[in-house]
């Protein structure tokens, strides 16, 4: 059994609003694809779900990232997107799968 699973680690430039983007501020963060998952897991302790690693990228290295680190990191995106779809709605009334 396969105690690792491969990952991309590279850095990338984030901005904090639209403000910010227009004046050309941002901030450099470590960001990992898990391509397996189809998830991407930052620094700042976001996780989501993407096809691929984002674009404009530094820095790209393959990493190997212990596998039951990987389960709970695709559990939170799975507890994330059962929060999005359908707790905001019953306390927001708000549907964010839109």
């Amino acid at each position: 059994m396969k105690t690792t699973v491969e990952a991309i680690k590279y850095k990338t430039k984030v901005c904090e609003g639209t403000l910010d983007f227009v004046h050309g501020c941002y901030q450099i963060i470590e960001e990992v694809y898990i391509p397996s998952i189809r998830v991407c897991f930052n620094d700042r302790g976001f996780a989501f779900l993407s096809e691929s690693p984002r674009e404009n990228i530094q820095g790209k290295e393959k990493i190997e990232i212990d596998a039951q680190v990987v389960k709970k990191i695709a559990q939170f995106v799975k507890i994330q997107q059962e929060i999005k779809t359908n707790y905001f709605k019953a306390v927001f009334n708000k549907d964010l799968t839109k």
